[in-house]
This record gives structure tokens, C-alpha cells and sequence, in this order.
């Protein structure tokens, strides 16, 4: 049994990296002798667009590299890198998936569950104004892509994301800027299902 959630651990990062590999080299584009042959104006913008995407950050960052596998595992790559958002992504950390056991990870590995997406959509919410300071947002509802509201709260110069139960998200460090939406680093899942 733990020689099998070694297995099926390893089988999803080589998938991820693959994933990843696959990415980075589109976003590099072409080698150099091919560049001035086939790129394209367009195609320099595409990839500019996506190294500037949720889903670049999300990739390269390794605080939240347990949520970037499920995204990845999921097929939701496409609406962090060409939907413009703009996006609020409350962001579990990988710490947040700690303490988690094998068989309720590895039945959110299972794409065709919808279990992770409907997870991940808890935590992302659309915004018309997109601001890096909390403040702007505290005490506001936002509804997230899941359908259900939640809160930037303030505590003691500390924020909060708080979910309508009263469950509390510690939002730990400085959002990281896309063109399509910030990333602010959370220490717990919200809305677990």
C-alpha cells in the first residue's frame, strides 16, 4: 500500500514535470537559428503573455508546487494562462496539504472527479479592480468561482481569508503580480470537500 502511493506519487511528479518541461520550452521559444526563421510577431507575444500568466507563477513557484500538480492533473492550465482575469488566487501552500492522507490525495489527483477543480474555484474569486493592498478588499464579500462568498478580514495587522462559516485562512506573505491576477499565499485549505 505505501510502496503503490510511493508509485502513484512519483508517476504525478514526472507528469508534472513533463508538464513543466513541455511549458518552459514553449515560453523560451524556438533556438536561435529557428527564431529569426519562424517567430513570429504573434508568437512572441503569446509568449510573452503566458510568462506573465497565473499559471507561470504558479508553475515555477515551489511554495505552492502541490496545488500547481493539481491544476496540471485537472486541465485547468488553459483558464490561468489566457483568461484575463482579472483573478484574486487565495493559494494553499504546500503546507496546507500537509497532514492530508494518501487516499483523499490521491482521489483529488482524479481528474475526471471534478473534486480539486471545484476546490481550486473556492479559492479564486473574479474582481473588477484588481489591488495588491488587502486593505482595499477587507470586509468585502467576494464571490469566488465556486460559487460561494468569502471575506478578506483583518486581525491584530495580520489578514485573514475567512470562508462564511467563520473559518479562517492566515494570508502569509506579499502577492505575487500577473498580468491576469495576484497570488496571495494562504496556510490552510478553505471549503475542503
Amino acid at each position: 500500500m505505501i510502496f503503490d502511493n510511493v508509485i502513484n506519487e512519483l508517476n504525478l511528479r514526472t507528469t508534472l514535470i513533463g508538464t513543466l518541461i513541455c511549458l518552459a520550452m514553449a515560453c523560451a521559444g524556438p533556438a536561435k537559428e529557428e527564431k529569426d526563421v519562424e517567430q513570429t510577431p504573434e508568437d512572441r507575444l503569446e509568449q510573452q503573455k503566458m510568462r506573465r500568466s497565473l499559471l507561470f507563477a504558479l508553475i515555477a513557484d515551489s511554495r505552492i508546487e502541490s496545488l500547481s500538480e493539481y491544476i496540471v492533473a485537472n486541465d485547468m492550465s488553459a483558464m490561468f494562462s489566457t483568461d484575463p482575469g482579472p483573478f484574486l488566487f487565495f493559494t494553499p501552500t504546500n503546507e496546507a496539504f500537509e497532514g492530508l492522507d494518501p487516499a483523499t490525495l490521491k482521489l483529488w489527483s482524479n481528474k475526471n472527479n471534478g473534486i480539486v477543480k471545484s476546490l481550486i474555484n473556492k479559492h479564486l474569486t473574479r474582481v473588477d479592480t484588481l489591488v495588491a493592498d488587502l486593505s482595499y478588499y477587507e470586509g468585502r464579500n467576494l464571490q469566488t468561482l465556486g460559487g460561494i462568498q468569502i471575506k478578506v478580514i483583518r486581525d491584530q495587522d495580520q489578514f485573514y481569508l475567512e470562508d462564511v462559516k467563520g473559518k479562517r485562512a492566515l494570508i502569509t506573505t506579499n502577492p505575487m503580480q500577473m498580468d491576469n491576477g495576484y497570488i496571495f499565499y494562504i496556510d490552510q485549505l478553505l471549503h475542503r470537500p
